[in-house]
């Protein structure tokens, strides 16, 4: 396995569980599910690094409050004051670590999150990216059944699979293969181990 974390996105009801639980079963591997969010939490909404300190204890409260996680913020924060200039790249990566300190390798799945795929990346220069897509039509169904979205809301999904396709077409051009994997969840589902072996070549140095 590379020693680059992991980083898990796609739709709702696209599959991403499933596929971050395969990953997760390595025993070198530690992926958080959906708790951290930490591009959508404070890098779309430009929160300055400097506040790293506020950032990491409401990370903390968070972890706590909903998933009963427990953070070790203080060691956190004892670190980052450390660097004479913060990043969202430290502060990211050093929650990330803490939080999955028990194995060699830590990773993320987040929802809607294929925007900040190159960010990442930048980031992690060893970084590995799965980014998980699924039939829209089939999203969309298994969305009605599951939203408290009023009326035609659940709809709204044929066109975050929309975004999520034209953007991993847009990736598999561009981005570098040894870093960049799309799984179909149609696949993964009729032929998991061929796809959990396309997963395992690009954990690959």
């Amino acid at each position: 396995m590379s020693k680059g974390p992991f980083f898990i996105t796609g739709t709702y009801r696209s599959g991403s569980t499933f596929l971050s639980r395969i990953i997760n079963a390595h025993p070198c591997v530690s992926l958080s599910y959906d708790s951290v969010n930490y591009f959508r939490w404070y890098i779309k909404k430009q929160v300055d690094p400097a506040n790293f300190e506020r950032i990491v204890f409401e990370i903390k409260n968070r972890l706590q409050k909903r998933y009963q996680i427990n953070l070790d913020y203080i060691t956190i924060i004892e670190e980052l004051n450390k660097r004479n200039i913060v990043t969202h790249k430290d502060i990211y990566s050093c929650v990330m670590r803490y939080l999955n300190h028990e194995k060699e390798i830590w990773g993320e799945k987040t929802l809607l999150e294929w925007t900040n795929i190159p960010l990442f990346l930048s980031y992690f220069p060893l970084g590995k990216v799965v980014h998980i897509i699924r039939d829209p039509r089939a999203v969309t169904a298994s969305y009605k059944h599951m939203t408290i979205e009023p009326n035609n809301r659940y709809l709204d999904a044929a066109f975050c699979c929309l975004s999520s396709l034209q953007f991993a077409q847009r990736y598999s051009r561009i981005l570098n293969t040894k870093s960049y994997l799309i799984v179909k969840y149609e696949d993964l589902v009729s032929n998991e181990v061929h796809e959990t072996k396309k997963i395992c070549r690009l954990s690959r140095y």
